[in-house]
């Protein structure tokens, strides 16, 4: 559903505005976790209620994530039954109840080949221009990056908001501790309720179902390699945040313009034929404003690469 998948584009933003941080260390790959494994429990709560196990192991390079929940969106009943494995190599993301899941090479092994094939000057100049990109993205989609301005669990975090959430990440990392969002009126808050770094994290977790048949998507696959490709080369330019930004601020214009004239259309139509159903034209209007805000957000992602 479009308006599902509007919600989880912020999710592009925390990876991307965590890279100066990952990049920043000695081996780019390595994440630096306060803990070495844990297992973190979330509820989950709004238009979908359920819960959320993350399983944490090699201080953070190995993760599962298993999610449940239920609930109504727009009337409609929905349900979520899935788990995503991430290591070092892949990430699969598995459909638990069609029994399907899709594999791909873990994008961040993709981010670390890109930047050893940089020299040490244009790796330093790469690392400061995604900081600042990543801080201006958020920008753009009205949102604002705090770091180290909140704290949950006993963790200090780094609280950031755009497209209507809130995110508050264990500082320097991209683990979630709590999110909460509200787009077009649907809500939906992921809040861990206790993190045991005492907990075993047993190994059959990282396993793939035997019942679940698994495709490797070659097509994401590659398009991701692509599109990281190109982000780090341009980021070797020490003018390409300032470039990135007069790009961003030029697609702002350009989408204010053709939004008014589709408002102008719209309201001629309407003026035309006012016989609509009031229901429908709500829901129309609802499926109108996510799509737009889904294409600003991916045309900001796309500025990354032209």
């Amino acid at each position: 559903m479009k308006k599902i998948a509007g919600m989880w584009l912020f999710a592009g933003f925390v990876v991307l505005l965590n890279i100066g941080s990952v990049f920043a260390k000695d081996n780019p790959m390595e994440l630096s976790l306060p803990f070495e494994k844990a297992v973190i429990y979330y509820d989950i709560t709004g238009s979908q209620k359920g819960t959320e196990t993350l399983y944490i192991r090699d201080f953070g390079n190995e993760r599962v994530k298993i999610t449940k929940s239920e609930g109504k969106v727009m009337f409609i009943s929905t349900s979520t039954d899935i788990i995503e494995i991430t290591t070092r190599d892949s990430v699969v993301n598995i459909d638990v109840e069609e029994k399907t899941g899709t594999k791909v090479t873990n994008p961040q092994k993709i981010m670390q080949e890109e930047m050893e094939k940089l020299s040490a000057e244009e790796r330093e100049i790469a690392m400061k221009n995604l900081e600042t990109i990543g801080m201006n993205m958020a920008t753009q989609m009205g949102g604002q990056v705090k770091p180290k301005a909140g704290e949950h669990l006993g963790f200090t975090c780094d609280l950031m908001t755009a497209m209507g959430s809130t995110s508050c990440l264990i500082s320097g990392t991209s683990i979630i501790l709590k999110m909460e969002s509200n787009l077009l009126g649907i809500t939906m808050n992921t809040v861990a309720k206790k993190i045991d770094k005492n907990a075993s994290v047993p190994a059959d977790v990282f396993r793939i179902p035997e019942d679940v048949a698994i495709k490797f998507d070659k097509e994401a696959d590659e398009l991701s390699r692509t599109m990281i490709a190109s982000m780090i080369q341009s980021m070797k330019d020490p003018a390409a945040a300032e470039k990135f930004e007069e790009g961003m601020d030029q697609k702002q214009m350009n989408m204010e313009d053709e939004q008014q004239l589709e408002a102008q259309e719209t309201e001629e139509v309407l003026e035309i034929d006012i016989s609509e159903d009031l229901g429908e034209e709500n829901d129309e209007s609802e499926d109108k404003q996510t799509e737009e805000m889904m294409e600003k957000g991916m045309n900001l992602f796309k500025g990354l690469f032209n």
